[in-house]
């Protein structure tokens, strides 16, 4: 509506509509505008404002479980938000700074290019997800994750911990993260994180978390060894990962992430070091 103020207390200009299913007509549209062409009128601007809309105040300095515990319940309400969306609220509450660290990783070209992620999955955010679960698990021991049951609670968990103010060394990890994806789009582009079938000599299918765990994280692990090896040896390798015998069994439908993760760790961070 145009009566917001940032974060330097500048007014913030009306956003722009778009369509919806039964509404097409505010398409391009604006609450407040000096072509009355653009603006929704009088009409409509009244059928918003007689609208109730439930609003939970809490105080700047309320206790952040606290705030927390409230954003559970009233996400519960409604269409319930992506894990992710959660984590980044409570990212925002914990550190500030790193929510906006991730954003600016999850934007990288090569990233983007080797995680081809759904629409759908994008809408959720899956993709700072993909940057939180590089952050966390590129150097945790295996030991740490064997009895881990519920990854997406583990992953909450430990961001708070690890990615809070003056405990994670983002700038190092930031570092790692584009040095890792630049080298693999320069090996293998799209393909670099979907399965190779060796009967038909091609990449195919979509994205694999799996891939990420077992690729990404692998080399990840040995960065420094992948990247004087050269992109010939890290494309032959990532095409020869998926027919090791070593990898039976990891991936696939019915694969639990409890059972796949530390082995996709272990395979990837052994696999990568090998000559």
């Amino acid at each position: 509506m145009g009566e917001l103020r940032d974060e330097e207390g500048n007014m913030l200009p009306c956003l722009e509509m778009t369509k919806a299913q039964y509404l097409p007509s505010l398409e391009k549209k604006k609450w407040r505008d000096d072509n009355k062409e653009i603006e929704v009128g009088e009409d409509i601007q009244k059928f918003f404002r007689q609208e109730k809309i439930d609003v939970k105040i809490l105080l700047r300095d309320s206790d952040d479980q606290a705030k927390y515990e409230l954003f559970q319940r009233i996400n519960t309400g409604g269409t319930p938000l992506s894990d992710q969306e959660v984590r980044n609220c409570i990212l925002i509450m914990v550190n500030r700074d790193a929510y906006f660290w991730i954003e600016d990783l999850a934007r990288l070209e090569s990233f983007k290019v080797c995680c081809p992620i759904p629409e759908r999955l994008a809408l959720e955010r899956y993709d700072l997800e993909l940057v939180l679960r590089f952050a966390i698990l590129h150097n945790i021991s295996v030991e740490d994750i064997i009895e881990v049951s519920d990854l997406s609670q583990f992953l909450t968990t430990e961001m708070r911990s690890r990615l809070a103010p003056d405990v994670a060394d983002l700038l190092q990890i930031k570092n790692l993260f584009r040095r890792v994806f630049d080298v693999l789009n320069a090996a293998c582009g799209d393909n670099a994180l979907r399965k190779y079938d060796q009967g038909k000599g091609r990449f195919s299918g979509p994205f694999l978390i799996s891939a990420f765990e077992l690729v990404a994280l692998g080399v990840a692990a040995n960065i420094e060894h992948v990247e004087k090896k050269g992109k010939d040896w890290l494309e032959a390798k990532v095409k020869a990962i998926w027919s090791d015998q070593r990898a039976d069994g990891i991936y696939g439908q019915g694969v639990s992430t409890a059972r796949r993760l530390p082995r996709t760790l272990s395979l990837g961070r052994e696999f990568f070091s090998e000559a």
